[in-house]
């Protein structure tokens, strides 16, 4: 018995999300039906991977949007649970495909995923795994025909309808998602720190006099990320750049003492070591 109720709590669980994906394709679906109607239409990196032309352009994001509409509400309503979770899990594996080529082949503007202004963005794996997720869910909902998405009676499904709109909330955002202690970036954020040393005008200088720098030493010290980088003489010096604030801030601190360098290097080989 406490298997079943189990495997009925995931069930439904699941089929809140879906229903969570239903609404998302609502929403896209009225913003680009709505730019389309208005003679706009979104999404130039997807036109240019699709090769249509501008002046039939909008017409195509008018009929996107229509289509997503549908499903979408057939997805919420559980009409024909199967064949409506079929065409979500179809039309997210489109999404995925097109996003993927469009991020992989660097074509250049947004994706208009969600239609309206600020879904008009660069495709990006957050709007690739939101693709993803949609996929996911279609394809979940068809392989559970036996209760529709829409089905209100069983507790579960209120959890799994918040947890779905609160993960595709969080994808659809372009807010980067930060630690409230140090400001640190929650998604990569050793990449993140490099990526803003290497935009900041401190490390650009002291590359342009110290330089070429090697491969950095890393360091986490409590908030702060530490790049430990040798000169380009060779005589043991170096320079130790501090990133802190999720980027925000950069010091750089010149160093003649080769010691911490080979405690850095001493402690990323242990961190392999032990990986």
């Amino acid at each position: 018995m406490t298997a079943v109720v189990a495997v009925a709590t995931v069930v439904f669980f699941a089929d809140g999300c879906v229903t969570s994906c239903g609404v998302l394709l609502v929403v896209a679906g009225a913003g680009k039906a709505y730019a389309g109607a208005r003679g706009r239409g979104g999404g130039d990196a997807i036109r240019r991977a699709l090769r249509v032309r501008r002046g039939r352009w909008p017409a195509v994001s008018f009929a996107a949007g229509a289509v997503e509409c549908c499903v979408g509400a057939a997805v919420c309503a559980g009409l024909r649970p199967v064949p409506a979770s079929a065409a979500l899990a179809v039309l997210g594996a489109v999404f995925c495909a097109l996003l993927g080529y469009v991020r992989l082949r660097r074509v250049p503007g947004g994706c208009g995923c969600l239609g309206w202004g600020a879904g008009n963005r660069e495709a990006t794996p957050r709007s690739i795994a939101r693709a993803g997720l949609l996929a996911c869910a279609g394809l979940s909902g068809a392989l559970n025909p036996a209760h529709p998405p829409n089905d209100l009676s069983r507790l579960p499904f209120y959890p799994g309808l918040v947890a779905g709109g609160v993960v595709l909330a969080l994808l659809s955002t372009g807010t980067r998602l930060r630690t409230p202690a140090c400001g640190r970036s929650l998604w990569r954020p050793r990449a993140t720190g490099a990526a803003a040393l290497a935009d900041s005008g401190v490390f650009q200088a002291m590359a342009a006099a110290a330089g070429p720098f090697g491969e950095a030493v890393y360091r986490r010290n409590g908030c702060t990320d530490e790049f430990w980088y040798a000169t380009a003489d060779g005589a043991g010096r170096g320079v130790l750049f501090r990133v802190s604030g999720g980027g925000r801030a950069v010091q750089a601190t010149k160093l003649t003492d080769h010691g911490l360098a080979s405690s850095l290097r001493a402690e990323r080989r242990q961190r392999r070591d032990t990986t």
